[in-house]
């Protein structure tokens, strides 16, 4: 029985574990619905940006809007910006330079206001995201800057720009306040909602 006990704790430290940092998987995607980050707490998403076009998007859970904050460490020197929409794909905040250096970071802010679903993207400096109406951010270097540019009553639906070299290489996002985020495909939600209606008919 202890041996039993044993491995099961062992299984659940591993996947706790497990769940604290994603690794990009592929190529995550430049576009809604992004890149499912699991289940769990969630401290770390590594990465790379392959080219200066690049853009990486993950799905995540903000937890606790009030402490919440992504920072960028790499080990390149990397020129990159951050990037927060929120479930609907409607921007919400976004850091080119923090402090003194070219990586980025979302700090607690007035942005963020709720706990709950979110997509946080990546990209190199200058390429920066857009909806059918325009730019969703003003095209600005420092500070955390709200969505103000001319597609900000839009969902993102594109990239604009060009990348700079510099702006390629590996990743690591520190995240406070966030868990992982895994995002229904259009058939599996379908699925659920037919299982749901079925549910409610049968209770009737």
């Amino acid at each position: 029985m202890k041996k039993i006990t044993a491995l099961a704790a062992i299984v659940l430290f591993a996947g706790a574990a497990a769940a604290q940092t994603h690794t990009e998987i592929g190529d995550a995607p430049q576009l809604l619905f992004g890149q499912d980050t699991g289940a769990g707490s969630l401290n770390f998403i590594a990465g790379a940006l392959g080219s200066s076009a690049d853009v990486d998007l993950y799905a995540i859970t903000i937890t606790d809007f009030a402490n919440f904050s992504a920072t960028v460490n790499t080990n390149a020197g990397i020129d990159t910006q951050l990037f927060l929409f929120n479930a609907a794909g409607l921007g919400i905040v976004f850091n080119d330079d923090f402090g003194a250096g070219l990586t980025s970071a979302l700090v607690p802010s007035a942005f963020i206001t709720a706990n709950g679903q979110y997509f946080l993207a990546i990209s190199s400096y200058n390429i920066d995201p857009t909806s059918s109406a325009g730019n969703i951010f003003p095209n600005t270097f420092s500070g955390q800057i709200g969505a103000t540019g001319a597609g900000a009553a839009a969902a993102l639906s594109g990239w604009t720009g060009a990348g700079f070299v510099s702006g390629t290489g590996e990743y690591e996002i520190r995240l406070t306040g966030a868990a992982g985020a895994i995002i229904p495909t259009p058939g599996a939600a379908a699925l659920l909602g037919l299982g749901g209606l079925a549910a409610f008919r049968r209770r009737r």
